[in-house]
């Protein structure tokens, strides 16, 4: 369900470091606030129910920035000692391997108080969620189907490109040209993602209706919020892994040809986002 990817890409934003430092600290020392608003988005709780959200969230943040955050200096710590020039395809493997087990041991960690927060829902209130969660689908089917191939090509490559001159600093003509022959040739699973969500709107529907079979309910929770790829359509998986080996293909064309200042430029950006993250793990 959304509020679980919800979780997934928090972690996955600061783990990634796609924030600025301040946005970072911000949002982690407010973590807790972000994601009420994100769960009213979807659900009204009531008083009691908020109440044990709120020390669901404190807990959590507390075993996530005791044990999770030097974790995540320790991947920096070997990213910092990679050579962008030399970088391999089994580097990237390495370290997104890494970035995926972080989040998997922090779904293993939230499963079992959301399920147990689903037990404490209304049909109402599950009623409500299903309707959000379709109507907020729709509207970002709706925005894709609104631009056309050029549209999302522009958008696509703006997107790279910032992401690419946050670590680097800059863009040379050559890395111009491979993030427009990226943009290009990235493959689109929109919408192969809009049918997914029609099906786990489907699946989630049924799963509600017999939640009182309390241990098939359970089982089909808990790994729908710890084994979410374990729902995806043959289809979209096999896009998934062709996007995923294309974009290792184009992310070691761009490293190869960085510059030194480039280069310092990355490392400069990984000492910053440790010092922000060491920082944090001592609050």
């Amino acid at each position: 369900m959304d509020s679980v990817k919800k979780w997934r890409w928090i972690w996955v934003a600061i783990l990634a470091l796609v924030l600025t430092g301040c946005a970072t600290k911000l949002l982690y020392r407010n973590l807790d606030w972000f994601i009420l608003e994100y769960i009213d988005d979807y659900v009204s709780l009531d008083r009691e129910q908020e109440k044990i959200v709120k020390l669901q969230l404190k807990e959590l943040i507390d075993w996530h920035q005791k044990n999770e955050l030097s974790q995540y200096t320790s991947q920096i710590d070997e990213i910092s000692m990679l050579s962008l020039p030399s970088l391999t395809d089994d580097d990237l493997i390495y370290h997104a391997d890494q970035m995926t087990n972080h989040i998997y041991r922090l779904a293993q960690r939230v499963a079992p108080d959301m399920y147990a927060l689903s037990q404490l829902a209304s049909d109402e209130q599950l009623d409500e969620f299903i309707k959000n969660y379709e109507q907020k689908g729709e509207e970002r089917q709706n925005d894709y189907l609104e631009k056309d191939a050029q549209q999302r090509f522009e958008d696509r490559l703006e997107s790279m490109t910032e992401s690419v001159e946050r670590w680097f600093g800059s863009v040379n003509e050559e890395q111009r040209l491979i993030l427009e022959e990226w943009a290009m040739n990235r493959i689109d699973t929109r919408p192969l993602w809009h049918r997914h969500r029609v099906s786990m709107g489907d699946q989630m529907k049924t799963m509600f209706a017999r939640r009182f079979d309390v241990i098939n309910y359970q089982n089909q929770m808990m790994a729908l919020l710890t084994e979410p790829d374990s729902f995806y359509s043959a289809e979209l998986d096999e896009k998934l892994e062709q996007s995923r080996v294309m974009s290792r293909e184009y992310l070691l064309r761009l490293a190869h040809v960085t510059t030194p200042k480039q280069q310092q430029h990355f490392k400069d950006e990984l000492g910053e986002w440790k010092s922000i993250l060491v920082n944090l793990s001592e609050e």
